[in-house]
């Protein structure tokens, strides 16, 4: 089996890569500590509201990037039980 990465070729890819890295980004400690305060925020810390809403937007751009983005033509072809589409959706036989 092939393993390589698979880097963006669209502009479209690459401003979802950003978009994601910029996420990551957010939830390192410089930008964590913006929100390391004694606050509640709909009754959580506001470090804990932060921690969620990184995980909501990292799982955001996933599901963006899953939508927008179509499966390589090496993938495939190379599982046949993946459509012709390329939707990404398994056939069971």
């Amino acid at each position: 089996m092939n393993h390589r990465l698979i880097r963006p070729a669209t502009r479209r890819g690459k401003a979802l890569l950003a978009l994601f890295l910029l996420v990551i980004l957010a939830g390192l400690w410089p930008a964590v500590l913006l929100a390391n305060h004694a606050v509640l925020i709909l009754g959580l810390p506001a470090l804990a509201a932060w921690s969620c809403l990184i995980i909501l937007a990292s799982t955001g751009v996933m599901l963006l990037a899953n939508r927008l983005l179509p499966l390589p033509t090496s993938i495939t072809q190379a599982d046949p039980t993946i459509p012709a589409s390329g939707a990404g959706e398994r056939v069971d036989e």
